[in-house]
Protein backbone atom coordinates (compact mmCIF):
# COMPACT_ATOMS: atom_id res chain seq x y z
CA UNK A 1 0.00 0.00 0.00
CA UNK A 2 2.82 2.52 0.96
CA UNK A 3 4.32 1.76 -2.77
CA UNK A 4 1.08 2.44 -4.28
CA UNK A 5 0.69 5.69 -2.80
CA UNK A 6 4.41 7.05 -3.08
CA UNK A 7 4.20 5.76 -7.07
CA UNK A 8 0.81 7.55 -7.46
CA UNK A 9 2.03 10.95 -5.27
CA UNK A 10 5.01 10.82 -7.92
CA UNK A 11 3.51 10.50 -10.81
CA UNK A 12 0.50 12.99 -10.22
CA UNK A 13 3.55 15.67 -9.38
CA UNK A 14 5.80 14.32 -12.06
CA UNK A 15 2.64 15.18 -14.40
CA UNK A 16 1.89 18.88 -12.81
CA UNK A 17 5.27 19.67 -13.28
CA UNK A 18 5.54 18.42 -16.80
CA UNK A 19 2.57 20.49 -18.27
CA UNK A 20 3.15 23.72 -16.40
CA UNK A 21 6.88 23.66 -17.54
CA UNK A 22 5.02 22.65 -20.98
CA UNK A 23 3.36 25.80 -21.14
CA UNK A 24 6.56 27.86 -20.40
CA UNK A 25 5.57 29.83 -17.05
CA UNK A 26 8.74 30.07 -15.71
CA UNK A 27 12.27 30.51 -15.71
CA UNK A 28 15.13 27.77 -14.21
CA UNK A 29 14.96 28.76 -11.04
CA UNK A 30 10.79 28.91 -10.64
CA UNK A 31 10.91 25.64 -12.06
CA UNK A 32 13.37 24.44 -9.57
CA UNK A 33 11.16 26.27 -7.11
CA UNK A 34 7.71 24.98 -8.76
CA UNK A 35 9.01 21.14 -8.37
CA UNK A 36 10.15 21.40 -4.67
CA UNK A 37 7.00 23.24 -3.93
CA UNK A 38 4.92 20.29 -5.84
CA UNK A 39 6.63 17.75 -4.13
CA UNK A 40 6.08 19.08 -0.40
CA UNK A 41 2.52 19.36 -1.33
CA UNK A 42 2.53 16.26 -2.69
CA UNK A 43 3.92 14.27 -0.11
CA UNK A 44 1.87 16.07 2.70
CA UNK A 45 -1.11 14.49 0.84
CA UNK A 46 0.28 11.05 0.26
CA UNK A 47 0.61 11.27 4.01
CA UNK A 48 -2.28 12.33 4.75
CA UNK A 49 -4.02 9.15 2.59
CA UNK A 50 -1.59 6.46 3.57
CA UNK A 51 -2.42 7.26 7.32
CA UNK A 52 -6.12 7.13 6.16
CA UNK A 53 -6.23 3.76 4.21
CA UNK A 54 -4.51 2.68 7.12
CA UNK A 55 -6.88 3.73 9.42
CA UNK A 56 -9.79 2.47 7.32
CA UNK A 57 -8.43 -1.01 6.73
CA UNK A 58 -7.59 -1.42 10.53
CA UNK A 59 -10.38 -0.02 12.67
CA UNK A 60 -12.61 1.48 10.03
CA UNK A 61 -13.84 4.97 10.00
CA UNK A 62 -14.14 6.01 13.59
CA UNK A 63 -12.83 8.34 15.59
CA UNK A 64 -9.34 7.67 14.74
CA UNK A 65 -9.79 8.63 11.27
CA UNK A 66 -11.79 12.13 12.49
CA UNK A 67 -9.10 12.72 14.37
CA UNK A 68 -6.15 12.42 11.35
CA UNK A 69 -8.80 14.19 9.09
CA UNK A 70 -9.18 17.35 12.12
CA UNK A 71 -5.18 17.26 12.94
CA UNK A 72 -4.74 17.09 9.18
CA UNK A 73 -5.76 20.52 9.04
CA UNK A 74 -2.36 22.12 10.74
CA UNK A 75 -0.20 19.85 7.92
CA UNK A 76 -2.10 22.01 5.49
CA UNK A 77 -1.69 25.06 7.47
CA UNK A 78 1.94 24.76 8.09
CA UNK A 79 2.44 23.57 3.99
CA UNK A 80 0.63 26.81 3.36
CA UNK A 81 3.02 29.03 5.41
CA UNK A 82 6.18 27.39 3.69
CA UNK A 83 4.99 27.72 0.40
CA UNK A 84 4.20 31.37 1.30
CA UNK A 85 8.00 32.00 2.72
CA UNK A 86 9.50 29.73 -0.56
CA UNK A 87 7.49 32.08 -2.99
CA UNK A 88 7.79 35.34 -1.32
CA UNK A 89 10.80 37.02 -2.95
CA UNK A 90 9.58 35.61 -6.98
CA UNK A 91 6.17 36.88 -6.30
CA UNK A 92 7.39 40.03 -5.22
CA UNK A 93 9.81 40.16 -8.16
CA UNK A 94 7.45 39.19 -10.91
CA UNK A 95 5.36 42.16 -9.18
CA UNK A 96 7.90 44.73 -9.28
CA UNK A 97 8.01 45.67 -12.89
CA UNK A 98 4.42 46.27 -13.19
CA UNK A 99 2.39 48.94 -11.60
CA UNK A 100 2.52 47.75 -8.36
CA UNK A 101 -1.24 48.68 -5.91
CA UNK A 102 -1.11 50.14 -3.18
CA UNK A 103 -1.08 46.64 -1.31
CA UNK A 104 1.65 45.36 -2.21
CA UNK A 105 3.74 48.61 -1.34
Amino acid sequence: MLVVWLLEGAFVVEWIDATASRQGFSSESSARLRFRSLRLVGMGVVAIGLILSLTVATVGKGAIYAWVISTSWFLAVSVFLVLVVWWKDTIFERVKGRDASRVLQ
